[in-house]
């Protein structure tokens, strides 16, 4: 721009002095008046720091971030409540019959301890079991076989009466004192009270 603005001045200048020149009386000027020069001043282009257009800055669009949901928790399954089943005779003879076809099933069951030794292990013994608290329990007890946890099981002797929740294993075969063997139905204790002596 600067350079635009020089060259219009020079421009001026040298038309200035024409026209002084040619308002001089002819009396002064004897001699022919000089041709005008005419100096065409080509403007410098400007600069393109001058020109320069600075671009205006595109802004950024962020995006926005979507909402990560809360997984729902799982709801923790109730345990099903287990439930012994009270035998009556009928069902009682049936379980003594055939033991293997009730492996799993649950009942409440009494019984008379007859061995609890070194021959039966910590968590083990042999009962005279019924389904009820019999006045005769080596007449009317069925010889049974039991299994259960020895800590649960320490305080139980021969002779005692007991009170049980248990879980049908199935038939069991072991050796007696005589040198044959017998085989018996099986339960796991869960639940065990002692009710008196036999």
């Amino acid at each position: 721009m600067k350079s635009a603005v020089a060259g219009i001045a020079a421009l001026a200048i040298v038309v200035s002095g024409c026209s002084a020149a040619a308002s001089t009386p002819a009396a002064v000027t004897d001699a022919a008046a000089p041709t005008p020069i005419i100096i065409y001043v080509t403007p410098q282009p400007a600069s393109s720091a001058e020109t320069a257009v600075e671009a205006t800055p595109v802004p950024t669009v962020e995006a926005t971030p979507k909402p990560t949901p809360t997984p729902k928790p799982t709801p923790t399954p109730k345990p099903t409540p287990i439930t012994y089943e009270v035998l009556t005779s009928r069902s009682w003879a049936k379980l003594v019959k055939a033991p293997d076809s009730y492996i799993g099933d649950m009942y409440k069951m009494w019984g008379c301890i007859s061995q609890f030794d070194a021959a039966t292990g910590l968590d083990s013994f042999r009962a005279q079991a019924s389904y009820r608290n019999e006045a005769y329990w080596y007449i009317d007890g069925v010889n049974a076989f039991f299994s259960g946890d020895a800590d649960q099981l320490a305080e139980f002797v021969a002779a005692d009466i007991v009170f049980m929740n248990v879980e049908v294993l199935g038939s069991y075969t072991y050796d007696t004192q005589a040198g044959g063997s017998t085989t018996v139905p099986l339960f796991l204790v869960d639940v065990i009270s002692r009710r008196g002596s036999c």
